[in-house]
């Protein structure tokens, strides 16, 4: 069998399965960012690729377990004639679905060299706890 296409069908048995959507229902116009999301047990950690977005242009929204990353790449104001553009120019986005509910007021985000790293930490009703045990 070939490798490629064993572990493309590969049995997801265990893992998890998150609701990761492009852009919201309707939101046609927006080119999808890339993202990489890490479990700290404590919150999530997401890093968007976002080259060519400025802070500014940048919106992020967290309602419930639902996080909405906005932005826009602007055209350079060039005088000159463009003869080749092959660098995206408009809306990025993404929608992601967490698996469990989100503290957004204790939410970070910073923005370096073209890269969002943000971090959501989960509701405290969502957290693991960890009830000692007493006995005789």
């Amino acid at each position: 069998m070939n490798t490629v296409y064993a572990l493309q069908c590969a049995p997801t048995t265990g893992l998890r399965r998150w609701n990761w959507r492009w852009t919201e229902p309707g939101d046609v116009s927006y080119q999808p960012v890339s993202v990489d999301v890490h479990d700290d047990g404590q919150a999530f950690v997401i890093s968007a690729l976002l080259p060519g977005v400025a802070a500014d242009d940048l919106k992020i929204e967290i309602e419930g377990d639902t996080i909405s990353l906005r932005g826009e790449i602007k055209a350079d104001p060039a005088e000159a004639e463009v003869l080749l553009r092959e660098r995206f120019v408009g809306k990025v986005g993404r929608t992601l679905t967490m698996p469990v509910a989100l503290d957004s007021e204790h939410s970070q985000a910073s923005l370096q060299a073209g890269v969002l790293t943000l971090r959501v930490p989960k509701a405290a009703t969502a957290r693991r706890k960890v009830i000692p045990v007493t006995g005789p």
